[in-house]
């Protein structure tokens, strides 16, 4: 029997942001819950520091330079939304560019159902390329009907954006239903923002029960509940716009944080002066010079996973009461992380560092074909071939990802960064011990012992470039990033 796949995605969460991963100021109890009953990953490297890529890689199991998807505001390779493309409502479902994982299952027996963000297409492009999750053809009401067929998904159910104002999609019109004086104050500014300097910071008008983390959980549920869910195998996406900024918990929420403690950041300011010259030298003002900053940010960052894990607890009972547990593969994670006050900065970057690339993994198989690796790195571009195989479904040559049914040792995880500017790209590689960076157009370097220095503080290239461990993961690097490089991914056509 094939199983089941719920892939449970946040957006922006750090590693250390759970309970079962060692913060004692989180409330996280049903995704403790789930580690215990399956695992708690503690080496579990994105393929980029931002949204879109790192995404992207997720479904394709490929690095950046082999989907393209290089930085945010570039599409998945897709030949439905192109410019040339007929009319969307005359238009029949096209294969992608690159299988997605969806689309593979989809073609192999799965219900694929979407539920809350993907982000596989920008949301400022120009209207004319049709793009579903674009923001202005939200706004005109063009999509209000629309449910899919995309990228595999045979039904899509969406969020776009994050926090209040900006929050669109079938959630926003489901909000304007069901609470149209709410849906419409989001649209007045918000008058009461605690701290100067941090505009993204504030108590969210959105109550918890009409939350979009509510309504996320919700709207999975429903079909974890439902008779469809028995038919055949499904795979569903349930992702969540949060915890990424803005940092807008329900007021209640914040509330009642605001008497919790908080885990402090482990590094400081003062950890960027041995950092390579792409790095700041400082960090934000806002957080340096206001001493609350820190611990509102985290606390109520706090606040907002608690309302995740709410939501994941609803959906794991809905597996169990309607006799789905027991075939249901379960995995959390997130996209990426979030600076939370580490070196006196916040959000994100195209920098590598733990606090951006290193995100929660909770993997519960009831298959038992995969084990996870003691200390060595897992890559997000291994989830495609490793939920193929337990799918059954044959995996396509030419991906980057390594699947976890194999018994691979030496497993190493890659890092393609295009960053914001032309000194900002690297590369990066991680091996059970360190993260080593090259910066090409500078010819800087750091590594860090996650032994010793999890949250990287002392750059030790210096003495490590001496070693015969820095041969080997440079050489690795190379050549694992000349292999991934494959610029045909968004061809179009034979000329």
């Amino acid at each position: 029997m094939k199983p089941n796949i719920l892939w449970i995605c946040t957006d922006q969460q750090r590693f250390d942001s759970l309970g079962c991963n060692g913060n004692s100021h989180a409330v996280t109890p049903h995704l403790d819950a789930l580690a215990a009953e399956g695992e708690s990953f503690d080496r579990f490297i994105t393929a980029h520091p931002v949204c879109m890529p790192s995404r992207a890689s997720f479904f394709t199991g490929s690095l950046p330079s082999r989907h393209g998807v290089y930085s945010n505001g570039v599409p998945l390779a897709n030949r439905a939304y192109v410019p040339a493309a007929p009319a969307r409502e005359h238009t029949p479902p096209r294969e992608s560019h690159i299988k997605t994982l969806p689309e593979l299952l989809s073609k192999n027996g799965y219900h694929t159902r979407s539920v809350g963000k993907l982000h596989l297409t920008p949301t400022q492009a120009s209207p004319e390329l049709q793009h579903p999750e674009n923001h202005w053809l939200w706004l005109e009401g063009q999509f209000d009907d629309w449910h899919g067929p995309y990228y595999g998904f045979d039904r899509v159910d969406m969020t776009l954006h994050h926090g209040e104002a900006g929050m669109y999609g079938h959630y926003r019109n489901w909000l304007r239903e069901q609470a149209p004086e709410i849906e419409a104050s989001l649209s007045e500014p918000v008058t009461e923002r605690p701290l100067p300097g941090i505009p993204d910071l504030y108590k969210s008008r959105i109550p918890s029960e009409l939350h979009h983390s509510t309504w996320v959980g919700n709207q999975a549920v429903s079909f974890l509940e439902s008779e469809e869910a028995k038919e055949k195998p499904f795979f569903v996406w349930m992702s969540f716009p949060d915890p990424h900024h803005p940092f807008t918990p329900p007021a209640t929420l914040a509330d009642e944080f605001e008497s919790h403690g908080y885990m402090e950041p482990a590094s400081t300011e003062a950890d960027l002066a041995d950092k390579p010259s792409a790095w700041p030298k400082e960090g934000m003002s806002a957080v340096t010079q206001n001493p609350e900053a820190i611990p509102k940010i985290r606390r109520y960052t706090d606040a907002q996973i608690h309302l995740i894990d709410q939501a994941v607890g609803r959906a794991v009972a809905a597996l169990k009461e309607n006799g789905l547990w027991e075939n249901t593969v379960i995995l959390y994670t997130s996209d990426h992380g979030d600076f939370l006050g580490d070196y006196g900065m916040l959000r994100k970057c195209g920098l590598p560092c733990n606090a951006l690339n290193r995100v929660p993994f909770l993997f519960r198989d009831p298959t038992g074909q995969v084990q996870l690796p003691q200390r060595e790195p897992v890559s997000g571009v291994d989830l495609f071939p490793t939920l193929l195989d337990l799918a059954g479904v044959e995996v396509p040559h030419g991906i980057d990802g390594k699947s976890l049914v194999e018994n691979i040792s030496g497993r190493r995880a890659l890092i393609q960064s295009s960053g914001t500017a032309d000194q900002n790209r690297n590369l990066t590689i991680y091996d059970a011990k360190y993260r080593l960076t090259w910066f090409p157009q500078t010819d800087e370097w750091e590594v860090y012992d996650h032994d010793v220095d999890p949250y990287e503080r002392k750059n030790i290239f210096e003495d490590f470039r001496k070693s015969d461990a820095f041969v080997q993961l440079k050489t690795e690097m190379l050549e694992r990033h000349a292999r991934a490089i494959d610029p045909q991914s968004g061809r179009l056509s034979c000329w």
